[in-house]
């Protein structure tokens, strides 16, 4: 480990520290993002992912389109929005 690193906190779930936790931390010197920069991953994937099986839900009653290659386009489509959402 690097002398006089500052400890770095990478959250990973929703809240997982409370505002006053965060402040506190920063204000001990580590390194702590904001919650919504830390949320945002995970809101943008799953915006992205219903957006996605709602557009290609709809022509399913329509006959236009099966579920099997609805379920390929939606696999198909996995590293763009991974993509995307890191991006």
């Amino acid at each position: 480990m690097v002398r006089n690193a500052r400890p770095r906190v990478g959250e990973g779930g929703n809240l997982g520290f409370s505002q006053r936790g965060r402040i506190e931390y920063a204000a001990a010197g580590g390194h702590i993002n904001a919650d919504f920069i830390d949320n945002s991953a995970g809101v943008n994937t799953s915006t992205s992912k219903s957006t996605s099986k709602s557009c290609s839900t709809r022509p399913m009653p329509a006959a236009t389109i099966t579920r099997s290659r609805r379920n390929r386009l939606l696999a198909a489509a996995t590293g763009e929005v991974a993509t995307l959402c890191l991006r």
